[in-house]
């Protein structure tokens, strides 16, 4: 996906908004880092995805403040607060009639937390959320997904944000983690899950996890090693959570089933659907090989 116009004024926003937080009180550096990092987004090529645009603006703030995680603490917090709701969650699931179904709406319900769209959810926005997704209908063939899944034998989960990560474990825990390996960003990126943020919810406890060595806030192949290009080429199944991956990865002729809730214009547009949808899409390429 390219980037458009609205897009531009989102990543403009998105750079106001971590300047102020990487400094606060000092609106003198506030301005002159935001100056730097709108230059950038002028000067980028508009043909790239937003993620990228978005990882360079996130360079030139974490090089000028000195830091390699903008989001440390909130990522925290996202997590603790998701792992405290998750032994509620797991006894909803365990009660619910379809087990798999149940879990994937929690898990794309937990797609809220986000802090490249808008401001990060409030504690009990996220709670509220998460609980209100089991009332929310999937745009998506359900049915369709759960066969495919059965099928395959190779499965890569794209992991995306911290405290969401949480809810992907308890999806993965009922889709089969024997035959799925989990992926995250290889560098601390807008709110995204590392390697870190898997340990502490317990990802790692259950299903192989891996990195995929950016720091974009997508999956961009050619920017990632050959190591994980080799994982995602022999993949019968992929998994793409989040709107990163899906701006990033919706062009790419691979087996992908996108899962996200949509949470601007842009992908509204693109997907036909109303902001705060919850999606469940079959990549173009993947139905028609089915076909």
């Amino acid at each position: 996906m390219k980037t458009q116009l609205d897009c531009i004024a989102c990543l403009a926003n998105q750079a106001i908004k971590i300047c102020k937080e990487a400094l606060p009180d000092q609106e003198d550096k506030q301005l002159e880092l935001a100056r730097l990092a709108i230059k950038k987004i002028s000067d980028s090529d508009l043909s790239d995805p937003p993620p990228v645009i978005a990882s360079k603006i996130q360079g030139i703030i974490k090089k000028e403040v000195n830091s390699t995680d903008l989001y440390k603490e909130v990522k925290d917090q996202a997590n603790q607060l998701v792992l405290s709701l998750l032994p509620k969650l797991e006894t909803i699931i365990e009660q619910s009639a379809d087990k798999q179904e149940t879990a994937l709406m929690l898990a794309i319900g937990g797609n809220i937390i986000d802090v490249a769209i808008g401001n990060m959810p409030r504690t009990e926005e996220i709670q509220e959320a998460v609980e209100q997704s089991l009332n929310i209908p999937i745009d998506g063939n359900i049915d369709g997904f759960i066969k495919d899944v059965k099928q395959a034998r190779k499965i890569l989960y794209l992991c995306d944000n911290t405290g969401e990560i949480c809810l992907d474990k308890l999806l993965i825990k009922q889709l089969g983690p024997e035959k799925i390996c989990a992926v995250v960003r290889g560098m601390p990126t807008l709110n995204d899950a590392t390697l870190k943020d898997a340990k502490t919810c317990g990802l790692t406890d259950i299903v192989a996890v891996i990195d995929n060595g950016t720091d974009i806030p997508g999956t961009i192949l050619n920017e990632c090693p050959e190591s994980f290009q080799k994982r995602f080429a022999e993949a019968d199944l992929i998994i793409s959570k989040g709107q990163g991956n899906y701006e990033t990865l919706n062009e790419i002729q691979a087996p992908i089933y996108f899962l996200l809730k949509v949470k601007c214009d842009v992908v509204a547009e693109l997907t036909n659907l109303k902001k705060g949808s919850l999606l469940l899409k079959k990549s173009d390429s993947f139905t028609r090989q089915n076909q």
